[in-house]
């Protein structure tokens, strides 16, 4: 993985990315934002609005591929359009969504936000994988699926058939198995 760079030579990275993979379809990325794990980058791809991210970690793209499936009207989740990597480096392409970062509402802003931030999130499924797609091996662990969990073997594993009818609780910073009740 490769160390945190200064963002002037991410912006660098960001602009061979944009060439090598888009050519003369693609505006210069502008640096948007950085965040504690990436920095984004704002550009059109055949006049479309879209963010370009990078990284050092690609989990961190593969939770908001995820994240984007919960998208509804009260919880906006631009989709990830491409996900790779570029010069030992991870990368994103999002949808640009303007509007203001949860992080940066004022705490009223918070308190009106919320209550349907919360409604979004409890009324989609989490989407459904293929049949071939059960144990497959991806870079990503957060889109692998476990061979023991297959439509082949229908009988979770016995560890977990053992603690069905356990609940995990929590007393004096560690964590203690207790019947259910």
């Amino acid at each position: 993985m490769p160390a945190e760079p200064a963002p002037a030579a991410l912006s660098g990275l960001a602009r061979q990315l944009v060439r090598t993979t888009f050519g003369v379809h693609a505006t210069e990325p502008q640096p948007l934002a950085a965040g504690a794990w990436s920095q984004a980058f704002e550009l059109t791809i055949d006049g479309v609005e879209v963010v370009l991210r990078i990284g050092a970690h690609g989990t961190d793209f593969a939770k908001d591929e995820l994240a984007a499936h919960f998208a509804g009207p009260n919880l906006p989740v631009p989709p990830v359009l491409a996900r790779g990597v570029f010069d030992a480096w991870q990368y994103a392409i999002s949808a640009r969504a303007h509007g203001t970062g949860f992080d940066d509402l004022s705490a009223t802003d918070v308190a009106l936000t919320l209550p349907s931030l919360l409604t979004g999130t409890r009324s989609p499924p989490l989407p459904r994988r293929r049949a071939d797609q059960h144990g497959s091996r991806t870079p990503d662990p957060y889109l692998r699926t476990r061979p023991e969990h297959s439509h082949r073997n229908t009988r979770p594993p016995r560890d977990r058939e053992r603690h069905r009818s356990m609940d995990v609780r929590t007393g004096h910073g560690r964590r203690v198995l207790a019947p259910t009740s």
